[in-house]
């Protein structure tokens, strides 16, 4: 096991402290998890037929919200929260 910092060579780029922050956001709101779990048999299904058979993970994610803002499911979730608690640039009202 290793302590990882996030400087130097370890650092997270601009894109993916954007997103880390989203999730933090998320964990640190009161907003209910909706994403659907991934189901062994699909799961199993898709890889082992190439993605023939079997709904994959991501197609079954995008009827349930928009993927950009996950684990928010859209961007009013999103905006609501950032309001709500005063994070990533947004002040408090």
């Amino acid at each position: 096991m290793k302590e990882y910092k996030l400087r130097g060579k370890e650092a997270l780029s601009n894109e993916e402290r954007s997103v880390v922050a989203r999730w933090i956001l998320f964990l640190k709101s009161d907003i209910e998890y909706k994403w659907p779990s991934a189901r062994f048999r699909d799961r199993f299904l898709n890889s082992i037929s190439f993605g023939a058979f079997g709904q994959s993970t991501l197609e079954k994610w995008q009827e349930h919200g928009e993927l950009a803002y996950w684990p928010f499911t859209d961007i009013a979730q999103y905006n609501k929260a950032k309001l709500g608690k005063g994070y990533l640039g947004a002040k408090n009202t």
